[in-house]
Parts: C-alpha cells; sequence; structure tokens
C-alpha cells in the first residue's frame, strides 16, 4: 500500500555541509579567513560591486572607479552608495590617445577627447582625401 508523497521538506545530509568536528566531537569554530562567501579579496563588474553594497554583509576597504561617473547612472550608484557607507572610492581618469588622418574639422573632437583625459592627439595629414 503506498501513502503517497511525503508532505514537508526533505533533509538532505551532505558531508561538505556539517560543520567540521575536533577530536573531542565538539564543532571547531570557524575562522573569519574560511568563511569568505565569495572567496576573494577583489570583486569586479558593476553589477557584482554594486549587488555587494547593498547586501552590505562584507566589509568593503576601498572601491576604484575606472569610468566617469557623470555619463553612467550605474558607477553613479555605486558611488553614492560607497560613500554611504564611508567607503574610500578612489577615481582613475584613463588617458584617451587619438590619431586623426585627413579631415581636420572631424580631428577637433578627438583632439579635445584626447586633452580632457591628459592623452596625446595626432593629426596626420593626406593628400587627396576631400571631406
Amino acid at each position: 500500500m503506498s501513502r503517497g508523497p511525503r508532505r514537508g521538506p526533505r533533509r538532505q545530509e551532505r558531508s561538505g555541509n556539517r560543520p567540521t568536528r575536533h577530536r573531542n566531537g565538539n564543532p571547531t569554530p570557524r575562522s573569519r579567513d574560511n568563511d569568505r562567501t565569495l572567496g576573494g579579496e577583489q570583486i569586479e563588474g558593476r553589477q557584482a560591486v554594486r549587488e555587494l553594497l547593498v547586501a552590505s554583509r562584507r566589509q568593503v576597504r576601498e572601491i576604484l572607479v575606472a569610468d566617469d561617473s557623470e555619463r553612467n547612472p550605474i558607477i553613479a550608484e555605486i558611488v553614492d552608495l560607497a560613500r554611504s557607507q564611508r567607503v574610500v572610492v578612489r577615481g582613475r581618469t584613463v588617458p584617451v590617445h587619438c590619431v586623426a588622418f585627413g579631415d581636420r574639422d572631424a580631428a577637433t573632437q578627438l583632439e579635445a577627447i584626447s586633452r580632457a583625459t591628459g592623452g596625446q592627439f595626432r593629426f596626420v595629414p593626406i593628400s587627396g582625401v576631400s571631406p
């Protein structure tokens, strides 16, 4: 005779989920170094860093931003979350180096980008090129 499906949660014990036990049978205390859920010191990626700050489960020491926060709303949100948690936020400007060929009018935009980021600009005139 069948009773039908079992109701309620089934407990499955796995050896990996059991706490480590000392020789006397008592559980050994876990060290903080071994209890890292994400497994590292460095988290990369906008969404991963944002989720880390929103969860507030791990201490964040510093955030390095290599993007302009005024242009990207996700970066701006990360910076706001970090500052509200008193996390050091450091920015890094990436220099953009540009080379323009032929058209001097189009080259002015590239030159402005290079100057704004601390990069170098070069213009190479090409004869016979018409805009």
